[in-house]
Order: structure tokens, then sequence, then C-alpha cells
């Protein structure tokens, strides 16, 4: 198991002020003096204090603002929690189960608006760039599945295949 770590950074797209490498050391910090595993709650309790990295990354907003990036956070986790399972046509009469997200995120078609709306997944397969933006999104997620799993030798069956298909 690797035991070095040779690069700390945030995920592209996220939108932490607090330096990576500060940040790990202070998260790693925290796991320490909780025994090993930092519980739920510790690190916003921790950031309160002004000389963590991640004080202005929690507590930059008012009240008013939290509380509505909060209610924004809590709808895309609604939006993204809403599974259903819908027939898929075979052919010969013939349907199958099939389990999808319902809604995906989508910017909006105004220019310059910045919005983005949630589209139903339906509606986004049966449009071109639709079904573009979901294999795109279903070519990042292999991406990433491989990445973080490529270390577990009893997945190296599956993993293989993803790895050929992402490099075709």
């Amino acid at each position: 198991m690797p035991t070095a770590y040779t690069k700390v950074a945030w995920k592209s797209g996220s939108r932490i002020k607090a330096d990576p490498v500060l940040g790990f050391e202070e998260i790693q910090e925290l796991n320490r003096v909780n025994g090993g595993f930092a519980p739920d709650g510790a690190l916003v309790q921790h950031a309160k204090n002004k000389t963590s990295v991640f004080h202005e990354d929690f507590y930059s907003l008012s009240e008013a603002e939290m509380v509505d990036e909060w209610l924004l956070n809590k709808e895309r986790k609604i939006y993204r929690s809403l599974m259903v399972t819908m027939a898929v046509d075979k052919g010969e009469g013939t349907s199958e189960p099939f389990l999808i997200e319902v809604r995906q995120s989508w910017r909006d078609t105004e220019p310059d608006s910045g919005k983005k709306v949630w589209r139903d997944i339906t509606d986004m397969l049966s449009d071109p760039e639709g079904r573009q933006r979901l294999l795109a999104k279903a070519h990042r997620d292999m991406q990433h599945f491989v990445s973080r799993y490529r270390v577990l030798h009893e997945l190296s069956h599956v993993i293989k295949p993803i790895e050929e298909y992402l490099e075709a």
C-alpha cells in the first residue's frame, strides 16, 4: 500500500480557498488528535478558530448567506438523490427495468446567465446534445472510478476493460 503522498490538490471545480497542502496537513492533525479519524463536524468546529486554513471557507459568509447556500446545496442533493426505475424497450415487445438518476444539471441556454437548470434524464436521452452530455459524464465517472479503485486488485477484471475503453 502506498504510504507517500505525491500530490495534494482540490478536485477540479471545487471552490475551496484553503491551500490544499496546508488543508491536508490540518485534516491529518485533526484525525490524529481524534484517535485516527475525526468525527463529522470536527472540521467545522475546528475551523471556528481564525488560525485554521479553513476558517474563511466556513465562516466568510453572513448567516443569511450561509442559510441560502445550505438550502441551495440541499436542493441539489434532493435532485441528485431522486432515483426512478423505468422500463427500457429491448425490442420485440419486451422491456427491462432500468434504474436511473432522474435529473442532471445543465447550464441554462440563456447566454451569460450562469444559471444551472435540472433536466429530466428522459429528455436528455432524446436530445442529441443531452445524450452527448450524459456520455461525457459517464466517461468522467469511469475515469474517477478507475483512479479511485485502481489499487484494489480484486477489481482488476472490471477496471481493465474500463481502461481499455477509455484509451480507445
